[in-house]
């Protein structure tokens, strides 16, 4: 219970939960009627003319696998009380930092009655603390050293992660996971007591707010230091890897974890025998289920791998091995993966593919079997790519708009199609068809007459989160709210960009009356932007743009934004078509006079690039006059990471230009 003047000088009191209080203003009847973690906030004037705001929610359905539901219970009232709270005029925008109310007093004219319910089951992020992050040390269990001297000890940094976990409830996520991470350096501690201890906390802080903790533990991968459940001296013995399969899961569920998300192959390009790797995979299932954890794994989007021993049952040709999967135990999920800000259908010219319909058309055909499918995409990607160049790209939260209206329209015409199956299969037997309609998207809900058996939907969605420095806590939190639900046409958004509207408006509204709505539209335009520049290349707007995929190749803006290192050079000489990141026209090719030609094809997109994104760090200059003096430092970081964007855009523009010359 949370008392407070308000703006007005009225008292107000928030009640969080099942008081008695709560329960005389939304009666439990409200709340049982709800979808599993929706909730309900509500405000009412009391007779002494103070108001009484108080948020109530229903508890999640119980998993196959969820050893700590007990804690999982408050759920839906935790995800009330965080809206009520942000209602109020609290924001909860970086990750680690609560924004408290702009005047220091709460806001009861923002308080709506509202009533919320999720649309996806699972809604988690996945931190990649394979890279240095804010909370890789204290994630994967260490102090931090320099030297060998202990400059900041473990439990001084645990404050961190509960500030994420507020974050993570306020946005109504219900799952974090990391990687463990090992090494031979320090394989003594591995495994340690110490360490076991240490995720036993992280894991407990992570159900005292109500959120399932997962571990990310590969089965044979060794890339990035990855932790690995089967030794890797023990690669090929199949019995001594089943072994240290189990043991290494009694390991992990001993520190309190949910679930456990893992990967397939050796790394992302390499792969063991078939045969052994799904036996692995087979066995892993039956380690994770038999301590009552859940299991997932990674399909990732690297191409030229295939099965020698199995055939795709979709096409009966040798199965990709990034597929693997979907002939293993049923109880394994599948996490299709794609990655960098390209959403399904754009042309991405990376990682072997010229776009990635072809993982949503697989991801697709796994929809309404047995198997948990989860969604996978990433708002980071860091390796040369985005956030450690630096680059600031809220394109990244356009991607994720685009795709999630792609699966949600996907899964209505899915539903649609098996509601009208099961209406002919039911005509000869006198049995009536689907039920209400209640919220009128034309879908028999099964919040609308208790059957879920006609509703085709994804699991859920993962995101892969690489930090939030230079404000990519902007697409972080786009992406956790549209993990909730995301605008589709039949809510009243006809295109991504009203639907995105709808999410930055979210993230704008912090900045107050005034400055919000110029907050959103900057954000709205950048990413828009961003994306005809980087993405498609289109410099000039009255040219058509390519009628193939693959002729974007060296003619988009992030092939030379983007950051680059010996490596990727390699990469791209030889292997061009599986790079992972966008090819370029390099220096020497671009004095040379090769194809693409500079001075006429990437000369003017690099110089529409500077002069876009410059016009851009001064629109958002120019807000900020405009913001309230609580927000200006929060908002700072968004003109810093502007300015650093145009500036690299200045910067390759003018190597671009010495090189050629």
């Amino acid at each position: 219970m949370l008392s407070a003047s308000t703006n007005a000088g009225a008292a107000s009191t928030l009640v969080c939960g099942n008081t008695t209080h709560a329960r005389s203003v939304v009666p439990d009847h409200e709340v049982a009627a709800l979808e599993p973690e929706g909730y309900i906030v509500r405000a009412v004037r009391q007779a002494d003319n103070a108001t009484l705001v108080v948020a109530r929610g229903r508890a999640p359905s119980k998993l196959q696998f969820d050893p700590h539901y007990k804690h999982m219970l408050g759920r839906g009232s935790v995800y009330a009380c965080y809206d009520a709270l942000q209602q109020l005029g609290f924001a909860f925008l970086h990750p680690l930092r609560v924004e408290k109310p702009v005047n220091g007093a709460l806001d009861l004219a923002r308080v709506k009655n509202t009533t919320s319910e999720p649309r996806w089951r699972l809604r988690g992020f996945h931190i990649h603390t394979e890279h240095p992050l804010e909370l890789t040390d204290m994630l994967t269990g260490f102090d931090i050293t320099i030297n060998g001297t202990v400059v900041e000890k473990w439990e001084d940094m645990v404050p961190d992660f509960e500030r994420y976990l507020q974050w993570s409830v306020a946005h109504r996520l219900n799952r974090v996971e990391w990687l463990s991470l090992f090494a031979k350096d320090w394989a003594w501690y591995g495994f340690s007591a110490q360490r076991q201890a240490r995720f036993r906390n992280l894991t407990s802080l992570c159900h005292a707010y109500a959120t399932h903790a997962g571990v990310d533990a590969a089965i044979a991968e060794e890339q990035q230091h990855a932790m690995t459940l089967v030794d890797p001296a023990a690669l090929l013995n199949t019995t001594e890897g089943d072994v240290t399969i189990h043991q290494r899961m009694r390991w992990l569920a001993a520190c309190g974890f949910d679930y456990i998300s893992t990967e397939n192959g050796l790394s992302e390009f390499t792969h063991p025998n078939d045969k052994l790797m799904l036996h692995w995979i087979n066995v892993t299932t039956e380690a994770a289920s038999g301590v009552d954890m859940g299991a997932y794994i990674k399909c990732h989007i690297s191409s030229g791998q295939y099965c020698k021993h199995y055939v795709d049952p979709d096409t009966g040709k040798p199965l990709n091995f990034n597929y693997l999967p979907i002939l293993a135990d049923e109880r394994m999920g599948i996490m299709p993966h794609t990655v960098q800000f390209y959403s399904h259908d754009d042309p991405a010219n990376t990682y072997g593919n010229a776009n990635f319909t072809g993982m949503f058309d697989f991801m697709f055909r796994q929809l309404g079997k047995a198997r948990e499918v989860v969604y996978h995409p990433e708002t980071a990607y860091w390796v040369n790519f985005d956030v450690d160049v630096p680059l600031f790209l809220p394109l990244y939260a356009l991607g994720r708009v685009r795709d999630l209206r792609r699966i949600k329209s996907e899964e209505h015409n899915r539903t649609t199609a098996a509601a009208a199956a099961e209406r002919v299969h039911n005509a000869g037997d006198g049995i009536g068809g689907g039920g209400a309609d209640a919220d009128g998207d034309g879908v028999g809900d099964a919040h609308d007459d208790g059957d879920s058996g006609k509703r085709v939907r994804l699991d859920g969605h993962m995101n892969f989160d690489s930090g939030w420095e230079w404000s990519y806590w902007v697409q972080d939190v786009a992406t956790a709210d549209m993990f909730w639900d995301v605008c589709g046409d039949d809510d009243g958004c006809d295109t991504d960009v009203s639907a995105l509207s709808v999410l930055f408006g979210r993230i704008a509204a912090a900045f107050g009356a005034t400055a919000g709505p110029m907050v959103r539209d900057w954000l709205l335009t950048y990413a828009q932007q961003q994306h005809r520049l980087l993405v498609l290349g289109h410099w000039n707007k009255s040219a058509p743009l390519p009628t193939q995929d693959t002729a974007y190749a060296k003619r988009n803006g992030q092939a030379y934004i983007q950051g680059w290192d010996a490596m990727a050079d390699l990469s791209s000489w030889a292997v061009p078509n599986d790079a992972t990141q966008p090819n370029k026209l390099d220096f020497n090719a671009a004095r040379l006079d090769m194809q693409p030609n500079y001075w006429t094809e990437v000369r003017p997109l690099l110089a529409a690039m500077n002069a876009t994104f410059g016009e851009a760090f001064a629109a958002v200059k120019n807000i900020q006059r405009h913001i309230p003096a609580a927000r200006a430092h929060i908002f700072q970081d968004l003109v810093d990471s502007a300015h650093m964007t145009f500036l690299r855009a200045q910067q390759v523009y003018a190597l671009y230009d010495f090189a050629a010359t």
